[in-house]
């Protein structure tokens, strides 16, 4: 009987490489499960943040909660610098014309704040909302159903 290495070595390539994505998709999905950061900068910010939701480096006072598929950020701007950071992004920047509700991420349900001056906007697959009386802006996407 002849013994013949080719199919096991095959065989051990085939699991070698299914091992290998495996361990990227973990690593991947872990890298960013569950994150939250109060009071960071922009560049602490963007580190977890997809590139795509990268916020202006004139932000200050940031909140940010990224878990996988689904992204959330409060942060303090000017109305030229989130304007200029919309634009940027390919966002239009709507004006409020009547109170909307206020948002920010993991804000208590009885939160009764709203906002009558400043915009909203829409980053893709989700919401967002600046308050130029208070220099504040806040978002939420998911790309949950």
């Amino acid at each position: 009987m002849k013994f013949s290495l080719k199919p096991l070595l095959l065989l051990v390539a085939a699991v070698s490489v299914l091992i290998l994505i495996g361990s990227f998709a973990i690593r991947s999905y872990h890298r960013h499960a569950g994150v939250t950061h109060t009071g960071v900068s922009s560049q602490t910010a963007n580190q977890i943040l997809p590139a795509s939701l990268a916020l202006p480096d004139t932000a200050s006072d940031i909140t940010v909660y990224v878990d996988f598929g689904a992204a959330e950020s409060e942060f303090a701007v000017s109305e030229d610098a989130f304007l200029a950071w919309c634009k940027s992004r390919g966002w239009t920047p709507t004006r409020i014309s009547s109170p909307i509700p206020y948002f920010e991420p993991m804000c208590p349900q009885a939160d009764t704040r709203s906002v009558s001056r400043g915009y909203t906007f829409v980053p893709p697959d989700g919401d967002g909302v600046f308050d130029a009386e208070r220099s504040r802006a806040a978002f939420w996407t998911s790309t949950f159903p």
